[in-house]
């Protein structure tokens, strides 16, 4: 083989090297950008539910008294799970928190007469659980997301690339009802 042809062979495995390149790192990019705007159009949904616990908070102190403590627990949660903006584990425990104070105040409307026939609180309830559904659809969508990207990061071909940019594992989000 003359010099020629060893230059043309090694000039195209470095163009092939470097379409690869580009191509992979701009697979992984794209798919982290769809990731983070599931996660705003999800987060979204979680902001606007707990803009409705101050109206559920109000209602509640009207009608039960005794539920003080639990209350001001809740204040305190919802104005931490607000201040959590970023995706991770502290939005997701937040989030958890949340959604066990408000079964919580659900299961109260249970046994208190007066607050489960408030035409007030009814409507809270009824769209705080559609709220929550729509979150849920929202999340299980950013959730098959995440999942697709976890699996690219694991492929032999974009391992390197995401070890090059320092792509990392995204935990799921488990939204619960």
């Amino acid at each position: 083989m003359d010099l020629v042809n060893i230059s043309v062979i090694l000039s195209a495995i470095i163009i092939i090297f470097v379409l690869w390149f580009i191509v992979a790192a701009r697979h992984l990019k794209r798919k982290l950008f769809l990731i983070k705007e599931q996660w705003e159009i999800s987060d979204e949904g979680l902001r606007k539910r707990q803009n409705l616990i101050p109206n559920v908070i109000e209602t509640l102190k009207i009608y039960d008294k005794t539920q003080e403590e639990f209350i001001s627990t809740l204040i305190k949660d919802r104005l931490k799970a607000a201040k959590e903006i970023e995706f991770g584990t502290k939005k997701i425990e937040c989030e958890h928190i949340l959604s066990h104070h408000i079964n919580k105040i659900f299961g109260i409307s249970g046994t208190n007469n007066n607050l489960a026939s408030d035409t007030n609180f009814l409507e809270l309830k009824k769209e705080i659980k559609d709220l929550n559904h729509n979150i849920d659809e929202k999340v299980i969508k950013f959730n098959n997301m995440v999942r697709d990207y976890n699996k690219d990061l694991k492929l032999f071909y974009l391992k390197p690339i995401a070890f090059l940019k320092r792509h990392k594992k995204i935990n799921i989000f488990e939204f619960e009802l």
